[in-house]
């Protein structure tokens, strides 16, 4: 792995500056089979802490994850709408023609980004309570919706906390970090079907 300054680069590359650098290097006779180890890794040279300490390849831009996964390591495409992806159903599809390793890694690392940027937002005030934005005019038939950031600058949209990853695995679980104050409990109602309730008629 490298980051773009130890690659050579003056400043973060393009998607062409970087497909041209990928194409580059394998006509230069550089192997991929080296992806599962190296390629998310912290840079062979500088250890991560050059000029450009962000990695060549990022795993979370999905311009550069087409490029490795399909122009590279040459696995089958996948298409969704007519066009290339790498969203998570598709991918799961090529762990099969995947020798190399990279696409399960690929999917346990965009999970953890995820709920390491859930968790970077869910910063608590001076006061230490973690605050959100509640808009009662989000929806046609007035069920709150949540925000974060337009009144309070420690506040977090709390309604996109995961639930499915959580399900699966406790240690996803972020939830577990909003803890209520001693002798209180936190209440969580699910308004799941409210629209639907609404629309129902009173008998």
């Amino acid at each position: 792995a490298a980051c773009w300054s130890c690659a050579g680069f003056e400043k973060a590359p393009t998607k062409k500056q970087l497909a041209v650098y990928f194409e580059g290097c394998e006509k230069t006779g550089m192997r991929w089979e080296w992806y599962p180890e190296d390629v998310l890794s912290a840079c062979r040279k500088c250890g991560g802490e050059g000029k450009g300490s962000k990695l060549l390849y990022k795993p979370s831009s999905d311009d550069q994850t087409k490029i490795v996964l399909y122009d590279l390591c040459r696995l089958p495409k996948r298409m969704l709408k007519k066009k290339l992806t790498v969203a998570e159903d598709k991918l799961k599809t090529l762990v099969a023609f995947d020798k190399r390793g990279i696409v399960p890694k690929l999917l346990k690392i965009t999970k953890h980004a995820t709920i390491v940027s859930i968790l970077e937002r869910m910063k608590p005030g001076p006061d230490g309570r973690l605050r959100t934005f509640l808009n009662p005019a989000g929806t046609e038939t007035g069920r709150f919706s949540s925000a974060g950031g337009f009144l309070e600058p420690f506040s977090t949209n709390l309604q996109n906390l995961p639930k499915r990853e959580a399900a699966k695995d406790p240690k996803y679980d972020v939830r577990r970090c909003v803890i209520p104050d001693e002798g209180c409990v936190l209440i969580e109602a699910d308004l799941g079907q409210a629209e639907a309730g609404y629309c129902l008629p009173s008998e």
